[in-house]
């Protein structure tokens, strides 16, 4: 019942506790995506981030122009609460996987090695040099 689109559907993790249970979230998902693939029944998986959450803030900017140079001024927008002024966040991006390893059992055979690799490929959103597969 798992979606290519898993990984983009966890919500991103704000703290290193919660970039752990992400990873480990992610891991299960993908398990289960692999072991879903007929004959497979076993899978271990181990996934790597590039880095942890990345908040975008709505930015308020300007030009200046003048005849021999252009200058851009930026200032974050932000919201007044309760007393305090708080940056808006725009959208959070969660961490992009860096890379997977896969244990499996028929993880050495070449033709379920090209088709896990074309699963997580697409699953994960990464190149085929950052998936490796094993027995």
């Amino acid at each position: 019942e798992s979606s290519e689109n898993d990984a983009a559907e966890l919500s991103a993790p704000t703290s290193v506790q919660e970039l752990s249970e992400y990873t480990a979230e992610l891991e299960e998902r993908i398990t289960s995506l692999i072991t879903s693939v007929d004959g497979i029944e076993y899978a271990k998986v181990l996934i790597t981030l590039e880095s942890g959450r990345e908040v975008v803030f709505a930015e308020n900017s300007s030009d200046e122009i003048s005849s021999d140079r252009t200058s851009r001024t930026s200032n974050y927008l932000t919201l007044e609460r309760s007393g305090d002024s708080e940056a808006l966040p725009v959208t959070e991006i969660c961490p992009k996987v860096r890379g997977v390893a896969v244990v499996c059992d028929r993880g050495s055979e070449p033709a379920v090695q090209s088709k896990l690799t074309e699963l997580l490929s697409a699953a994960l959103g990464i190149t085929s040099n950052r998936i490796m597969i094993s027995s």
